[in-house]
């Protein structure tokens, strides 16, 4: 448990005994949280934040985590789609799922379903879930992939972001844990809020 809670430290060693293969390890990680919904375990926000703060010590470097992180987001997202219509079919067919529900989620996907996609992808498990039920549900494939592509953009950049600009403050180095648990309550206010507003 102690690698999820000092995962910065880890990375630290992890890139100076991988050099440019770290980057592979990263795309692999973030690959499968993103796309599977057995690894929820896997480290998301507090990775995307973590490798931000290597690039203020020049271990990591800024564009390369950008391409490789967004890339992995958006390959994860689309095989979670795929997963889910592939179930879907077959939950339907064994009706397991009564029609009008399906109808309700459709529709719920066809009003809210760029809402979901963008705000659910700062929310531990969530942004998991949300791309299978969506599959499920029947979403458009096109406007699934173009706001999980938006998605996966605000995710990465921002995280990524903070974290470089914060790591070079000593206060964040020293209270890594307690900075990351504050940015993952924030990234999960937007969801509280439209919850709220439209409840």
């Amino acid at each position: 448990m102690d690698i999820f809670f000092h995962f910065d430290q880890y990375l630290i060693e992890l890139a100076q005994q991988y050099e440019w293969q770290i980057y592979i390890i990263l795309f692999g990680v973030i690959l499968f949280e993103t796309g599977c919904l057995f690894t929820p375990f896997l480290p998301g926000n507090s990775l995307l934040f973590s490798t931000g703060m290597l690039v203020s010590s020049a271990t990591l470097n800024y564009f390369t985590l950008i391409i490789v992180f967004v890339a992995a987001a958006i390959l994860g997202a689309i095989i979670n789609y795929m997963v889910g219509v592939y179930f879907g079919k077959f939950i339907q067919a064994r009706g397991w799922i009564k029609p009008e529900h399906m109808e309700r989620s459709k529709k719920f996907y066809e009003t809210y379903g760029d809402q979901a996609l963008i705000i659910s992808r700062f929310m531990p498990y969530l942004h998991i879930v949300v791309p299978f039920i969506a599959a499920v549900a029947g979403m458009d494939k096109e406007k699934y992939i173009r706001y999980n592509i938006i998605a996966a953009l605000l995710w990465v950049i921002g995280l990524v972001s903070i974290g470089f600009f914060l790591g070079y403050i000593p206060f964040v180095q020293e209270h890594f844990t307690l900075v990351l648990t504050i940015i993952i309550g924030i990234s999960t206010l937007p969801a509280i809020f439209s919850f709220v507003t439209n409840k």
